[in-house]
């Protein structure tokens, strides 16, 4: 099953690659869009902290690890999974879910990998990039914490993958569900952010029942030895109850859905 996966994921890249290749203007025009976003970002933090030397525990160098840490998994996530769970509204009102359903295979697998965003390739190397210059600037880094950063970035992938593919399933239920899909990049955006800014009861809400601050913040934690290194247990636990969610949730859904042709 995991070859056959990867050698439909190999098929998915190469024909993506080629179709994103055919508008170059278009698809060098996403790669600088995004480098000029991972600079807003940045930018916003450098001229905060130009004014204060701390937010909360964390200081300059932290603040730029942890920029690293959401840059790697953002651009993960959007090289995957970004535009294919954005178009599953347009999927069901053109009909195309109806064809995906006769597919021998899982449709919440085959509706999420569509196709890839493969101009965010060169977004994943710069956040790369921009994580190793920013660990080797902090100079505190053990073997065992870069062990611990490469196993949270999976499972924050999956926890993002899993909460916006939740909300994307309402378009199953909803005529039109475009408004609430919204939602979902308010949500995010709180995660694009340090927990510590927030007050203490929307933190607890950033860390349970809307989880994005376990996509990057936590975990950034819990490798610069903020917190106790069982909160891992807690990144791992919360990101796999919210992707049963998610295939329980695209089920029951399904049973509810009626095909585009009824």
């Amino acid at each position: 099953m995991i070859f056959k996966n990867l050698s439909y994921f190999k098929a998915v890249f190469f024909a993506s690659l080629k179709a994103d290749l055919e508008y170059r203007a278009n698809f060098f025009m996403r790669v600088l869009i995004d480098v000029f976003w991972y600079l807003s970002q940045i930018l916003t933090f450098e001229i905060i902290f130009n004014y204060s030397p701390n937010i909360g525990q964390w200081a300059l160098p932290q603040m730029r690890f942890f920029l690293g840490v959401l840059f790697v998994i953002d651009a993960l996530y959007t090289l995957l999974f970004h535009d294919n769970i954005d178009r599953i509204s347009e999927n069901i009102r053109k009909g195309e879910l109806d064809f995906i359903l006769t597919k021998p295979a899982s449709s919440q697998f085959l509706i999420s990998l569509q196709r890839v965003s493969t101009a965010v390739i060169s977004n994943l190397l710069l956040s790369l990039a921009w994580l190793i210059w920013a660990s080797l600037q902090l100079q505190t880094l053990t073997v065992t914490r870069m062990l611990i950063l490469l196993i949270t970035i999976p499972f924050s992938l999956l926890l993002i993958y899993s909460l916006r593919f939740l909300i994307a399933t309402l378009s199953l239920i909803f005529i039109r569900a475009e408004n609430v899909q919204y939602l979902w990049y308010q949500i995010y955006r709180l995660g694009m952010r340090p927990d510590q800014i927030y007050p203490s009861w929307l933190r607890r809400i950033l860390f349970t029942i809307l989880p994005v601050g376990l996509v990057a913040s936590l975990p950034t934690q819990i490798i610069l030895g903020f917190v106790s290194d069982w909160y891992l247990l807690l990144v791992i636990g919360l990101s796999y109850l919210f992707f049963k969610a998610s295939q329980w949730f695209w089920a029951y859904a399904l049973k509810h859905y009626s095909s585009a042709s009824s």
